[in-house]
């Protein structure tokens, strides 16, 4: 495993829920924006689950509503 394969804050991320559609965000601690880019803060339930976790990897994810998916880490890329 290389330290890229790790979800950290910073890190681009690309990932799916439920085998659905590959989305990309932004693991940021602080709330911010970045342009073109959807940022997923690490205090929220799919930042909380999604920091840590290696490409490849799979989980359970929380949703508001209580409902449990699942969600899959398919790329890391750290921010310079």
């Amino acid at each position: 495993m290389h330290c890229s394969d790790v979800a950290i804050g910073g890190s681009r991320v690309t990932y799916s829920i439920d085998r659905g559609t590959r989305q990309t965000g932004l693991l940021s601690h602080r709330a911010r924006t970045a342009s073109g880019i959807n940022v997923i803060p690490v205090p929220s339930l799919l930042g909380a689950t999604l920091i840590g976790m290696t490409v490849g990897q799979r989980a359970p994810l929380l949703l508001e509503g209580g409902a449990i998916k699942a969600v899959r880490l398919l790329a890391v890329a750290t921010q310079t």
